[in-house]
């Protein structure tokens, strides 16, 4: 969503939620090119085929996969929470 005009990310909490932040605002970077891919993987620290990255946009998968990782595309909640169990080898249901 950008930074500007204000932060979204603050107000929800969001930049707790994760180890890094790649946000193309700040980094002048955005998808598809592959350097924001590549950025990120340098940031964490990890190869490609350790990751994983999900997008609702069919072109911004390509060069995410060029460099190993796995993509899925975002289709509805279920199926791609279904998809993400499957390759994770976990179960996302919540339990009361």
């Amino acid at each position: 969503f950008g930074l500007e005009p204000f932060n979204p990310y603050a107000h929800a909490g969001i930049w707790d939620l994760f180890d890094v932040h790649v946000v193309s605002e700040v980094v002048g970077l955005a998808k598809p090119d592959p350097a924001i891919y590549q950025l990120t993987l340098d940031r964490l620290g990890l190869p490609g085929p350790t990751c994983y990255f999900v997008d609702d946009h069919p072109v911004n998968l390509p060069p995410a996969e060029s460099l190993g990782i796995t993509t899925v595309l975002a289709t509805t909640e279920n199926e791609t929470v279904d998809e993400l169990e499957r390759l994770l080898g976990v179960n996302a249901a919540l339990t009361l």
